[in-house]
């Protein structure tokens, strides 16, 4: 098991026409604490679960709303296939397929209430003490995120 913690603050929000600043005194946090456990069915195919903890704020002081939410979002299944070892000259290659369950509470801004799948590779290599990885992925988002909300802003 793995865990994981990752901590977001929004200067942006994203609009029809790109990225644009929040009006001052507008404040959004998302702090993200990750159990992580794998298990490997065979030497080539592993199979995975992310459960998050979701810390988030939204603030604005000018409207006088100061909205917060806490606990389990979006938990993540996976399977991951390796297709080629590495090798002394050649990286190790492998396809993951992602599945976001619904579990966040959507009233609570812990997950958009939609189903979403990642399809993932990963291509790593290892020289000497230095370990290196690219991950090219595409998530198909099950939604609008106009009509999914703040959760989908992260």
């Amino acid at each position: 098991m793995v865990v994981n913690h990752a901590n977001f603050r929004r200067r942006q929000r994203p609009g029809r026409k790109g990225m644009y600043s929040l009006p001052p005194g507008v404040h959004r946090r998302r702090t993200t604490t990750l159990l992580w456990s794998e298990y490997g069915l065979t030497d080539r195919l592993q199979f995975g679960l992310a459960v998050p903890y979701v810390f988030r704020t939204f603030q604005d002081r000018e409207a006088g709303i100061d909205d917060r939410g806490q606990g389990i979002g979006d938990v993540w299944l996976y399977g991951k296939y390796r297709i080629v070892s590495e090798r002394q000259i050649r990286p190790a290659i492998s396809t993951d397929v992602w599945l976001k369950t619904c579990t966040g509470k959507r009233d609570r801004g812990l997950g958009n209430g939609k189903l979403d799948v990642r399809l993932t590779a990963e291509i790593s290599k290892r020289i000497q003490d230095f370990s290196f990885h690219l991950n090219p992925g595409y998530t198909f988002t099950g939604g609008s995120h106009s009509k999914i909300g703040k959760a989908a802003w992260f």
